[in-house]
This record gives structure tokens, C-alpha cells and sequence, in this order.
């Protein structure tokens, strides 16, 4: 299931950078959709929308800011609020955290961490396919800390798992 997660996913992430860079958002709402749908039916589906709900209303307000600071621009992306495509990149990706990345679970200084480099390495990706422009150092400086922050308040644990006892706890083997 991994494999193909990660497949899907990726492909989500190019549908969205991709259609954003000739300014569809269709692709990327399409790619996203069949990725949600596959999560929903491998996972329970609350637990996949309340996840997608939460990326997309987070990254909203993120990339937002970024937007209305003018530390990001969608250049075929005409507006003051976000493309579509970007809160299903949010969505997309809020979902398949607990899956794709499982070893941040339990670890948020870690996940704040991936967050920080792995958010600006993304844009700087869809900025060399013309979805987005950063501006420069400080904007990526923006990218990094606003993905941190993302990172530090996005669930990162499967709600399906039981909850393992902590280590010397009453109930653990340690």
C-alpha cells in the first residue's frame, strides 16, 4: 500500500503544481480526489476528511499570509485569495502524513524540523514549473517557517491505532 500511496500522491502533488502552472485547477482537484478516495477506502473515510479538512483550512491560512505578506505569487493565478489547487495540495498531503512519513508520529520536533526543509524544497520545485514564485531568501525564509508551523500542528498519527503506552508506564513492557 505504501508504494502506491506514495505513487499517488506524487502524482496528486504534479497534477496540482502542474495544472496550477498553466492555470487549471481541475487537474490537481481530479488527482487529489482519486487520492482521498483511495485513502478513504483503505482507512476510514471520517478520519481522511477530518485530516484533508484540517491540511486545507491550515495551508489556507498559511499560504494565505504568505500571499497577502507578497511573499509568494501564483503567476497564472488571477485573485486575492489561493488557487484551488493549492488547498488540494493541502489537503492531499494532511492526508497521507500519517502514512507516507509514520516515524514522525509522537515526534513533532522532528516533524517542525521536515517541515521547515521539506516545505521550502517543494516550492522551490513548483516554482522551477512556473506554479508559484517565492521571493527569494526572505520568501523562502516565509515558506520554511510557515511549513514549521504546519508540521507542529498537523495530526501526524493514524487515528486507527491504539495508542502505545509510554515507555515505563504501568501498561508497557519497559
Amino acid at each position: 500500500m505504501l508504494l502506491l500511496l506514495f505513487v499517488l500522491f506524487q502524482s496528486a502533488w504534479f497534477a496540482c503544481v502542474w495544472g496550477g502552472s498553466h492555470g487549471m485547477a481541475w487537474p490537481g482537484l481530479v488527482a487529489t480526489a482519486a487520492l482521498l478516495a483511495f485513502l478513504a477506502w483503505k482507512t476510514r473515510p471520517v478520519d481522511v476528511l477530518r485530516r484533508a479538512a484540517a491540511g486545507a483550512g491550515l495551508g489556507g491560512l498559511l499560504d494565505g499570509g504568505l500571499l497577502y505578506a507578497d511573499m509568494t505569487a501564483f503567476p497564472q493565478h488571477t485573485g486575492a485569495m489561493l488557487p484551488l489547487w493549492m488547498f488540494a495540495l493541502w489537503a492531499g498531503f494532511a492526508a497521507v502524513l500519517p502514512y507516507m512519513v509514520p516515524w514522525l508520529a509522537g515526534r513533532r520536533l522532528l516533524a517542525i524540523a521536515f517541515g521547515a526543509v521539506g516545505g521550502p524544497l517543494a516550492y522551490f520545485s513548483a516554482q522551477a514549473l512556473g506554479a508559484i514564485e517565492v521571493a527569494g531568501v526572505p520568501g523562502f525564509a516565509s515558506v520554511s517557517a510557515a511549513w514549521a508551523l504546519a508540521m507542529a500542528l498537523l495530526p501526524l498519527e493514524d487515528f486507527q491505532q491504539p495508542k502505545k503506552p509510554a515507555l515505563g508506564s504501568a501498561h508497557s513492557r519497559g
